[in-house]
């Protein structure tokens, strides 16, 4: 009689039992939030797009030219969200959110294009990303990762992973061009966006 062993991979170890710990131990999803210390805007390697961080007019007042902007009142920058165990991400805006309607309308007033694609009163549209490859979801990881420790980003949801943990997940990190003056590495396009 034959008796079905489970998988065994190149450290003949029990591949389902590994497959399991690795989807477990990335399992939760964890959001940021783009925020630094000098309402900095940020590119996101990943989608290659500048996001909005967070805004703060303290970080302007005392500086005459821009006394205007100085009176905005503090929003929120970008969140993104990665959720590996789905393989799916977002972006959004959490101006978009109900509970922001009122501060929305007040930074309408003072200064009524607060998008970097230059939309007027309204907030970023929301991008979902579905079905990430695991290069995708490397590549998402290690890009949060990167902005919450250059103090770009600051985590607001979830647990972010370390470096070990990312490292050990299947795929390869995208090194894009601008950061390394060529594209060494691209394994497939990034999937469109579906908006909500």
């Amino acid at each position: 009689m034959l008796v079905n062993e489970p998988a065994k991979g190149k450290d003949n170890k029990d591949t389902a039992t590994t497959d399991r710990a690795e989807r477990a131990e990335r399992a939760t999803e964890c959001v940021i939030e783009v925020c630094s210390k000098t309402n900095q805007n940020v590119m996101f390697d990943p989608v290659k797009a500048v996001l909005r961080g967070k805004w703060s007019g303290d970080v302007l007042r005392g500086i005459g030219a821009r006394q205007a902007l100085a009176k905005l009142p503090d929003m929120p920058g970008i969140h993104i969200a990665l959720d590996p165990q789905r393989k799916a991400a977002r972006i959004f805006d959490p101006l978009a959110l109900p509970t922001n309607r009122d501060l929305l309308a007040r930074i309408n007033e003072q200064y009524p294009s607060i998008s970097e694609t230059g939309k007027k009163g309204r907030p970023e549209d929301d991008k979902a990303y579905k079905d990430l490859s695991d290069t995708q979801i490397k590549t998402w990881a290690t890009d949060m990762r990167r902005l919450v420790d250059a103090g770009l980003a600051v985590v607001v949801k979830g647990e972010l992973w370390t470096e070990t943990q990312i490292e050990s997940w299947q795929g390869k990190t995208q090194i894009e061009a601008h950061r390394s003056g060529k594209l060494r590495y691209k394994e497939e396009p990034e999937p469109e966006p579906t908006y909500s």
